[in-house]
């Protein structure tokens, strides 16, 4: 993707951004640069959220009227069409995995019902059922375009590629 076309993707998502110009001058964030001077900009650094974070209670000022969700059982509602009301979410090789639990009709346990999944390395959704049937997730775009807008990068891109919001350096708190 070229300057330009990250630079509009970047003003359309909120993505927060450190921008360095080739003159040595830094500007602070996104918002605060003039969108024809793009060509005198040399290093664009995007503020996001770890990846990992999509497992942890978090909240956006543009989403869920600013009230704390956890991004993957957000993701695992649309992906699905299930509710999610009851869930177990873990990491395991690089895979957040979130699990609707639903309650059994004969006992009063909570069962494994769907699986859905996202996978850092491959960049990319899908869900099973409790036998193991996988299935296509077809909102695949709408996912991707929720990661922006909460400030998550699709893979892990390499440390010096970019700042990670932390409990201390939070850009994007209401």
């Amino acid at each position: 993707m070229d300057k330009s076309s990250f630079l509009k993707a970047v003003l359309n998502s909120e993505l927060k951004c450190k921008i360095k110009y080739f003159d040595g001058g830094i500007a602070p964030d996104v918002y605060n640069f003039d969108i024809h001077m793009y060509n005198n900009i040399e290093i664009i650094v995007p503020i996001i959220r770890n990846i990992t974070d999509l497992s942890k209670e978090c909240s956006q000022s543009n989403y869920n009227n600013g009230k704390p969700f956890i991004p993957i059982v957000e993701l695992a509602k649309l992906g699905t069409g299930q509710e999610y009301e009851k869930f177990h979410i873990r990491i395991e090789n690089e895979t957040i995995i979130c699990t609707e639990l639903i309650k059994s009709r004969i006992r009063s346990k909570y069962y494994p019902h769907v699986y859905f999944e996202y996978d850092i390395d491959d960049a990319g959704f899908c869900y099973c059922n409790a036998n193991g049937r996988d299935f296509p997730v077809s909102k695949q775009l709408q996912l991707f375009i929720l990661l922006f807008k909460w400030h998550f990068w699709p893979n892990k891109p390499k440390a010096e590629e970019v700042l990670y919001v932390k409990k201390d350096f939070n850009p994007y708190l209401i």
